[in-house]
């Protein structure tokens, strides 16, 4: 015959019991907080991510400008493609509640944004005057050719900064290029 245990009245293992409900706490708030911030980089990534086509979307449109292929069309694309690409370039660094961009806090990542921007200073009025007017003249024609995969580059860069400070962040190994 095998003795019986008594149960062990809830009180006395009323610390073991708290104690797993303030761990339990602890953890779900956290757990919640991470899947935020990824959720957060992920928007980050995909926008700036965005910005590499839009450098390309902005150079068609403009070289179909420039070719007189439905010029009209393509003049208005223009404007909204290059007024998404402005804005996105606005926010990355500096947030932006509507597009739902978190600012860019890494200085490496501040300071290659930066050189996007200086990069747009130089490409954007041309591509606002060939939007605006539907004249191209060869000097903005190669301006845009030759600054197009510079800026592409730039960008690119970019979001591999971005990439990788939201995998050290999230506690994962980022991209090695």
């Amino acid at each position: 015959m095998t003795a019986q245990r008594k149960p062990i009245p809830w009180y006395r293992n009323a610390g073991l019991i708290l104690a797993v409900g303030y761990l339990c706490a602890g953890i779900a708030p956290t757990a919640l907080a991470e899947r935020h911030d990824a959720a957060q980089d992920g928007i980050v990534i995909d926008l700036a991510g965005r910005q590499r086509m839009l450098t390309q979307k902005m150079s068609k449109e403009f070289f179909l400008i420039a070719l007189d292929y439905d010029a009209g069309n393509n003049q208005a694309l223009l404007t909204k493609t290059c007024d998404l690409f402005d804005r996105t370039l606005t926010g990355l660094p500096q947030g932006d509640a509507e597009l739902g961009l978190l600012a860019a806090t890494q200085p490496k990542t501040l300071k290659q944004l930066q050189r996007v921007a200086i990069l747009w200073t130089h490409f954007e009025p041309a591509l606002r005057q060939g939007a605006a007017s539907g004249t191209i003249d060869d000097a903005m024609l190669k301006l845009i050719a030759t600054g197009n995969p510079v800026l592409l580059d730039r960008m690119n860069t970019a979001v591999q900064l971005l990439e990788r400070e939201a995998a050290r962040l999230q506690g994962r190994p980022g991209p090695t290029s």
